[in-house]
């Protein structure tokens, strides 16, 4: 079992005031996790020392070929921030860094770092691989695959620095590398450096390792050569990987044709070399893995996962689940199998295994893939020990369920894996949580002068003829193994107007950046073409570099080689090449008939809109108002405290009540909170970084109020079930009807001998596709609950699965250990339940036994979940124009790298009305949430740019086509002629395509841009 925590970090410890605070956080861990946090931290003019026991940063994403659910490659998405931040704000990285020791108190803290050698300067290093070709063993490898060690290790194409490093326990010091650097970058004399550093908080992000699955001798891994693990079968699907994307088997290099996957490899066992706990990423990477490997590779590939339980509870996760098995047809087989053998002539697999039916199985197999999950790296407990932190009992930081970053010491939080296995958008999300906390102890950044926040000026080329310099990106592999570049580059240098160009290894690492910004200054260019990948991965890194240089970033255009032309067709070189021409030569046309955007850049206004009054908008209002953001808090009931008022235990035990009248009291008597309760935004309008919000309340009327940033947090509300004789029988009822009875009524509950629970009562259906999350939880706290009041009881829990994930499977254990009993069913063959006198009569199919079996019950409990909010979902939706998913919650920008932020710029959402789960997770979604909110508030600046539809008044003729058409509602009739509102168009050009007399454009995409285009394409 999990500890008990300590008490949660909204009631802190009281410090002693200290004065000055320094501006600095320190940020252990170069991971997904501390990355996001020094991001953040970073653009709220924070100071970020980032440290990282390896080589380089980015942990195991930059590791990834695509993370799920949608099968995007997450690190291009992310590295254009990381980027753009670590050029231009003041992280300071240190790689092969170590904490030694922490002392003072929060607002000045004094770290102690001690710095391994590299012996390669990362500075003077340019990965030119010199070094490699003389180094005697010659086993060096870009990215790991499947063999990791080298003496000299690039551990990654994306890797920042981008700089090799010596391993020295393996180097012989022969000098070779000294003498083959061009650079003189190779130092075998370097020592050990140790650097005192001064702080105001520390975020400990340093992440896991995976487990190895070596030490269970039965599955063979290391022994068997077929038998990989997840991440390295990953890397046999990428492109930058040791077969350059080709899956085959490590024996005999073969095409595979019929691979497994073995869940929970390490983890929910108690393997002396095991973990008792989920690692909560495992089910959803081997659905990713098993999709990719038919979709990518081989489309005939027979692909099957072994199972427990299918723990597929992320928002959007169970759709791809449901995706796997009936569109890629991948087999599901619930059965964990005690061993693999191997066929010695043919290295084939067998797997023997018992199904739901209790027979045995066997089946053969060419390759296997071990699905292994996190746990603490071996020099973590060290670490906490230094840092003086607790650790829980399964060697993770000890946090409180409510307070999920703070670690057992004020001042110190924690974020990603280091907390609990967890996956990538609970990563971030933490991240940003733990970033809006500890920037509460460094000093607020004040605002920016006038003369500060004024883009960097633009050279005029008004009258220049274009030259347009061509760059072409090899994309660490991902492009140049498909795509001859170097061919591609000479085509390029022949077309009109182009006047320079390079070819580069990477486009967005800093280098790349560097020689673009260098060659545009050396040859005078005014337009830039990038052929790389896609727009919406790096294009804002791209545009901001062309600013930077001083040229209008509506001047560049980015032709995509890599999905549309790299990946289309990636065992035929002459054709992805003579298509990457193709774009190369439209791209070239378009931005040569380029027209300038205008930019404004202006203070954003520093106030905040929370809107909702739960637990998520709580925290949300006073972690911003503790970071001195004024606070309007909207509240549509008459009392804070939203649903979670009808919690009343969590499943690790906390006191809701206790600490809802807590928090309500901290949020009233707060001076940066103004709260409004019976209050509802009836109207909002936003222009350059400032929101006119209009609410109306029962007191006031209405109020308008200027705020820079938005938070929903409205919530959800619990399902009613519409099955089961719920409504029609005093025996049945939902999980919370059962928690009021259990804790307020604890003799009728003792009383209770026969209990069934049924989960996804509503959940999981054609009508509601979607888990719930939150329902397993709930039966097994309500089920641990009972068997305090009445040992005896006995307890039934029908399910599908149950995703008790992370450490929450302490508690599922515990359930079964105290005689809980847990039997599944299938969607074809659900529970039936017939009345019996003031009791219920279940009936249910028994695999195990083969027949039905058949229970009296004094109470059937629903697990039932939640769902959005109608009202509130179609009032806001009006209000500020945002998308819903097809279950009605908030649509986030990006499912996995932007959680919690929205599609409109500067609005967030966090908690139930994100999507279903627990009161923990959603006060930390909410600290995420002000995180975002406090980077872009704190930054002070919005840049705006001019580039929406505009109208030609004379070609107007007031038809209406655009405004019916727009799904914004932003056009409207004036003097005559449509006018569209700058800073209200979202520039999806729907308008454009329909206006009948095209009369309006887009400054980005006109009419002469495309007709260019499409002539260069058919010439």
């Amino acid at each position: 079992m999990v500890p008990a925590s300590r008490t949660p970090e909204s009631k802190p410890k009281q410090e002693s005031p200290v004065t000055p605070k320094s501006n600095a956080v320190l940020v252990i861990g170069g991971g997904i996790a501390g990355l996001k946090a020094a991001t953040n931290l970073a653009q709220a003019g924070i100071s970020v020392i980032l440290t990282e026991q390896t080589p380089a940063i980015g942990g195991y994403l930059y590791q990834l070929d695509r993370t799920f659910p949608t099968n995007n490659c997450d690190i291009c998405t992310l590295a254009p921030d990381l980027a753009r931040h670590t050029r231009e704000t003041a992280i300071k990285i240190m790689t092969m860094t170590e904490v030694k020791g922490v002392v003072g108190q929060p607002g000045a803290f004094s770290a102690i770092l001690s710095t391994a050698p590299r012996y390669i300067n990362p500075d003077n290093c340019t990965a030119c691989g010199q070094c490699i070709t003389v180094c005697p063993e010659k086993a060096i490898r870009l990215s790991p695959g499947l063999d990791l060690r080298a003496e000299t290790c690039l551990r990654y194409p994306r890797s920042i620095p981008t700089a090799y490093s010596i391993d020295m326990d393996r180097c012989t010091k022969c000098g070779l590398c000294v003498d083959a650097c061009p650079v003189s970058a190779v130092d075998l004399a370097e020592t050990f450096q140790e650097t005192r550093v001064q702080v105001g908080s520390v975020i400990l992000a340093c992440g896991g390792e995976l487990f190895n699955p070596g030490p269970i001798s039965a599955y063979g891994y290391g022994r068997l050569a077929n038998v990989v693990t997840g991440l390295e079968f990953e890397q046999l699907l990428t492109a930058s990987g040791p077969t350059q994307g080709r899956l085959i088997r490590p024996s005999d290099q073969k095409l595979p044709g019929k691979v497994a996957w073995i869940q929970c490899v390490g983890s929910r066992n108690f393997h002396p070399a095991g973990n008792s706990y989920c690692s909560s990423v495992c089910c959803m990477y081997a659905v990713k893995e098993a999709t990719l490997a038919r979709e990518r590779c081989l489309p005939d590939l027979a692909t099957t996962i072994f199972y427990m339980d299918m723990r597929t509870c992320g928002k959007g996760y169970e759709a791809l689940y449901r995706q796997a098995e009936e569109k890629h047809h991948i087999r599901f087989i619930r059965a964990r199998p005690g061993a693999i053998e191997e066929n010695d002539l043919t290295k084939d697999l067998s797997i023997t295994y018992e199904d739901d039916a209790g027979d045995l199985a066997t089946e053969t197999f060419d390759m296997v893939v071990l699905a292994n999950g996190f746990q603490p790296a071996p020099r973590f407990a060290a670490l906490a020990e230094n840092l003086g932190v607790n650790l829980n009992s399964h060697g993770f930081v000890e946090t409180n369920h409510l307070a999920q970053t703070a670690s057992s010491r004020p001042g110190i939080y924690v974020c990603g894996v280091a907390q609990s296995p967890k996956d990538i958008p609970e990563s971030i999300v933490q991240a940003a949580a733990a970033a809006s906390q500890a920037a509460r102890h460094t000093p607020t950044p004040p605002e920016l002068p006038p003369s500060d926040i004024n883009p960097v000026p633009e050279r005029g080329v008004n009258g220049e003829p274009p030259r347009v310099g061509v760059f072409i990106c090899e994309c660490a592999g991902e492009i140049n193994n498909v795509v001859d570049t170097v061919a591609l580059h000479d085509y390029a240098r022949r077309l009109p107007q182009v006047t320079a160009g390079s070819v580069l290894t990477l486009g967005c690492s800093p280098d790349g950046l560097q020689i673009i910004a260098d060659v545009i200054a050396k040859n005078d260019l005014n337009r830039v073409v990038l052929a790389a990948c896609s727009p919406w991965s790096y294009g804002p890194l791209f545009k901001n570099a062309l600013r930077q240089a001083g040229i209008n970033n509506n001047f560049i255009e980015l032709a995509n080689i890599r999905e549309q032309a790299a990946w289309v067709d990636m065992g035929d070189k002459p054709a992805t090449t003579r298509k990457a021409k193709d774009l190369l030569r439209m791209a070239v046309a378009r931005v040569s008939r380029a027209v300038p955007v205008t930019h404004q850049t202006r203070r954003i206004t520093r106030n905040a809109l929370v809107v909702g009054g739960g637990p998520a908008g709580m925290n949300a209002a006073l972690s911003l108002a503790d970071l001195g953001i004024q606070i309007y808090l909207v509240e549509k009931s008459s009392r804070l405290g939203g649903q979670a008022k009808e919690i009343l235990r969590s499943l690790a035990g906390d006191d809701i009540p206790a600490y809802l009248t807590g928090l309500i009291d901290r949020v009233e008597s707060h001076d940066r909170i103004k709260v409004y309760r019976e209050a509802r935004v009836i109207q909002s309008a936003e222009e350059s970084g400032t929101f006119r919000s209009v609410i109306e309340t029962g007191d006031t009327g209405r109020v308008v109020l200027e705020h820079g940033a938005v938070i929903i947090a409205t919530g959800a509300q619990p399902k009613r079930p519409s099955g089961y004789l719920y409504g029609q029988s005093q025996a049945v009822l939902t999980q919370m009807e059962l928690e009021d009875i259990l804790i307020n009524q604890p003799d009728r509950a003792a009383k209770l001998n026969h209990v069934v629970m049924i989960q996804c009562a509503d959940s999981r259906t054609p009508e509601d596709p979607d888990c719930n999350r939150i329902c397993c939880t709930k039966a097994v706290k309500n089920a641990l609950l009972l068997k305090q009041l009445n040992p005896q009881a006995r307890i039934m829990v029908l399910n599908r699965d149950i995703r008790t994930y992370g450490f929450y499977e302490d508690f599922y254990q515990a359930a079964r250990e105290q005689g809980v009993l847990f039997t599944h069913y299938t969607p074809d063959r659900k529970p039936e339940v017939v009345p019996f006198g003031d009791k219920v009569l279940v009936t249910f199919p028994d695999t195990i036994l083969g027949r039905d079996i058949r229970i009296e019950a004094d109470v059937l409990a629903l697990s039932a979940g939640m769902k959005p909010q109608p009202q509130n979902m179609a009032e806001l939706t009006g209000v500020f124009r945002l998308p819903l998913t097809a279950e009605g919650y908030f649509l986030e920008d990006h499912i996995k790298l932007r959680p919690v932020q929205l599609p409109h710029p500067g609005m967030f959402v966090c908690g139930t009305a994100h999507s279903p789960k627990d009161i923990g997770e959603s006060i930390t979604q909410a600290l995420a949430a002000a995180g975002e909110a406090y980077a872009l508030l704190a930054e002070g600046v919005w840049e705006e740019v001019t580039g929406p539809a505009y109208v030609t008044p004379g070609k107007c003729a007031a038809c209406l086509t655009c405004v019916r058409a727009c799904p914004y509602h932003v056009p409207y009739i004036r003097a005559g002629a449509s006018y569209i509102d700058p800073a209200e168009c979202r520039g999806c050009g729907t308008c454009v395509t329909e206006c009948p007399a095209k009369a309006i454009q887009l400054p980005s995409l006109t009419d002469n841009q495309l007709t260019a285009q499409i002539g260069t394409l058919l010439a």
